[in-house]
C-alpha cells in the first residue's frame, strides 16, 4: 500500500499546483535557453561582414575572421577611398596609404599584408571546427533532455560520435533516423560537408581528440579575477588591449584603446586609479626604478593617425589622472610592442614595418630585426627574461623570436603554424618568470602555452578559452599576459561582448 510519502517522492508522484507551475517554468526556461543557443550558433557560423555562412574564412591579425570574398571587396574599397583622398588632399598624411595596409572591417584595427596578397592570411579552421562541434553538442543536449531514450536515439548518438571521431566516414553516416530531429541533423550533415570541404581533408586540424564535445569550463577559473568595471564610471573598460604587471610590487596596469586611458590596480577585484591620455594606447610596460628616483612608473605607447609618429607616455603609479609626461617620436610609423629594460634601453616592435628596433640614445634607434634579413612579419609583443634575452611574438609568421648576446644581435626562432602543442596560430602576449619559463598567448588556438628555458613545450597553463563565455559565439581568446611579483600568471581575455582579467 502506497503512503502519502510514496505519492509525493516516488516515480509516479503527484505534483501540487505550485510544484506543477514551477516545473512548467523550468521547462519554459530550458526551452528558451535551447533557442538562444541555436541563435548564438547561427551568429557564430556566419561571417560578420556579409552575415552569410563562412566561405574560406581568413583570420586577421586583430583576431577577427572574415570571408575571403568579403575581405577582397573591403580591401578594394579602402584602396579606392585612399586614392580619392590622396587626389583631393595630397598634403594630408594617411596612415593607410602604405601598400598592404587596411582597417579591419569589424574593429577598424590596422591590418597589414605583403603586396596586398589577402590569400596569405591563414584560414581559420578552428572556427569551422567549433561551429560543427557546437551544433553536435546542441543535438546531444536535446537528446539527453528528452524523457525517454529509444533504441533508435541511442543508435543515432553512436553514429554522431563516429562522425566526430572520423570525419572522413561521417559523410556516409545517416544522422536523420529520428523524425523529431530531421531538420537539425540535416543541418549538421550539410555543415559537416562544408567544414570538410573548407579544411581540405586536414583531419588533424579539423577534429582532434582533445577537442571532443565536453562540459565544464577552462581551468582559468582557478585564477583571481580583476574587476574591469562595466558601467559609466571613469574606471570602466571598453576595449582592453594590453596589460603590464610590476615584478616588484605586483601592481597591474590595463590600457583601453577605445577610451585612451589606463586603469591601475593595486589589489585583486578593485581598481586603484586611472590615467587619461590623448591618443589610443597600444601597449604598456613598467619602467625599472632609477637610482635617484624610486617612484614606480610605467610607460604607455599611443598611436597618432594624423602624423607619422607615435606618442610615448611616462606616468607614475598614483591617483592623479593627468600626471604624466608625453614624448613625441618622429619618423616611427607605428608600434605594437614596447619594452623598457633599463632607463636607457628601450625596445619597440613595428608591426607594419616588420621591424624590431632598439634605442641607442634619446633620438637614435638601430634595427634589431627586419623582414629582409630575418624574415620577421608583423611582430607584436615583447618581453625580457632574467638572463637578458628579449623575446618577441613574430605574429605573422606564427612563431617567437629570441634575441640575446652583446647588443642583442644573436637570434633564434621557435615554433610554426599549427594547432598541435608547441605550434602557434597568431601568438600575441608573452611573459617570463624567474625560472625562465615562457608563457605565450596562442590566441587563435584558444590557449596559453608554457615553454621551458630551452624553449621546449612544457604544458598549457590555460586552454579551450572558448568555453569561458556563456556561448562560443563570444569567441574568448587570450591576448596578453604577464607574471606578477608572486610568480602568478595574469592573463587578459577578450571576445565579442566579453572581457576578463584573471
Amino acid at each position: 500500500m502506497k503512503t502519502s510519502n510514496d505519492l509525493r517522492h516516488g516515480p509516479n508522484r503527484q505534483l501540487s499546483p505550485l510544484d506543477r507551475t514551477t516545473h512548467q517554468h523550468k521547462n519554459i526556461k530550458h526551452n528558451m535557453q535551447q533557442i538562444d543557443r541555436s541563435e548564438e550558433f547561427d551568429k557564430w557560423r556566419r561571417c560578420v561582414k556579409c552575415h552569410q555562412p563562412l566561405v574560406k574564412p581568413k583570420a586577421l591579425p586583430c583576431l577577427h575572421t572574415i570571408c575571403l570574398h568579403c575581405l577582397r571587396i573591403h580591401y578594394q574599397t579602402v584602396r579606392a577611398q585612399i586614392s580619392l583622398q590622396a587626389e583631393q588632399k595630397p598634403e594630408k598624411y594617411n596612415f593607410f596609404a602604405w601598400e598592404g595596409c587596411f582597417p579591419c572591417p569589424v574593429c577598424l584595427y590596422p591590418c597589414y599584408t605583403l603586396n596586398g596578397e589577402l590569400e596569405s592570411f591563414p584560414t581559420n579552421t578552428w572556427l569551422l571546427r567549433l561551429t560543427y562541434r557546437e551544433r553536435l553538442r546542441w543535438l546531444k543536449e536535446n537528446r539527453q533532455s528528452s524523457t525517454s531514450t529509444s533504441v533508435a536515439q541511442q543508435e543515432m548518438a553512436h553514429r554522431a560520435n563516429v562522425a566526430v571521431s572520423n570525419p572522413r566516414t561521417a559523410q556516409n553516416v545517416d544522422l536523420t533516423q529520428d523524425s523529431s530531429e530531421i531538420v537539425y541533423n540535416k543541418d549538421l550533415q550539410s555543415h559537416l560537408d562544408h567544414v570538410t570541404r573548407e579544411c581540405q581533408g586536414r583531419d588533424s586540424i579539423l577534429l582532434t581528440n582533445e577537442d571532443q564535445p565536453t562540459t565544464g569550463n577552462t581551468n582559468a577559473e582557478k585564477l583571481y579575477q580583476y574587476d574591469l568595471r562595466h558601467g559609466e564610471d571613469v574606471l570602466e573598460m571598453r576595449h582592453p588591449n594590453a596589460i603590464a604587471v610590476s615584478t616588484h610590487t605586483g601592481h597591474v596596469v590595463v590600457v583601453d584603446t577605445t577610451w585612451n586611458k589606463a586603469v591601475l590596480y593595486k589589489t585583486h577585484r578593485k581598481p586603484f586609479s586611472y590615467k587619461a591620455f590623448h591618443h589610443p594606447i597600444i601597449d604598456v610596460c613598467f619602467c625599472p626604478p632609477s637610482k635617484k628616483d624610486r617612484t614606480e612608473r610605467f610607460c604607455a605607447m599611443g598611436r597618432r593617425a594624423d602624423v607619422k609618429g607615435i606618442m610615448v607616455y611616462t606616468a607614475p603609479f598614483d591617483k592623479d589622472p593627468n600626471n604624466f609626461k608625453c614624448t613625441y617620436q618622429k619618423n616611427i610609423r607605428d608600434v605594437s610592442g614596447l619594452l623598457v629594460i633599463d632607463p636607457d634601453i628601450l625596445f619597440m616592435s613595428l608591426c607594419y614595418a616588420n621591424t624590431v628596433i632598439r634605442q641607442v640614445n634619446a633620438s637614435q634607434f638601430v634595427d634589431l630585426a627586419t623582414h629582409s634579413h630575418h624574415g620577421i612579419y608583423y611582430p607584436t609583443h615583447l618581453t625580457h627574461t632574467v638572463v637578458g634575452e628579449v623575446v618577441v611574438s613574430d605574429t605573422g609568421n606564427h612563431r617567437i623570436g629570441v634575441f640575446y648576446g652583446p647588443e642583442y644581435l644573436a637570434y633564434d626562432f621557435y615554433g610554426q603554424f599549427g594547432s598541435e602543442y608547441g605550434n602557434f596560430f597568431y601568438p600575441f602576449g608573452v611573459a617570463a618568470d624567474n625560472s625562465r619559463h615562457l608563457y605565450i598567448c596562442d590566441s587563435n588556438n584558444y590557449r596559453v602555452q608554457v615553454f621551458d628555458r630551452y624553449f621546449r613545450f612544457q604544458s598549457c597553463a590555460i586552454e579551450k578559452t572558448y568555453l569561458m563565455g556563456q556561448s562560443v559565439s563570444q569567441d574568448v581568446k587570450p591576448i596578453d599576459c604577464a607574471v606578477n611579483s608572486r610568480q602568478h600568471l595574469v592573463v587578459l581575455f577578450r571576445g565579442r561582448a566579453f572581457m576578463s582579467l584573471q
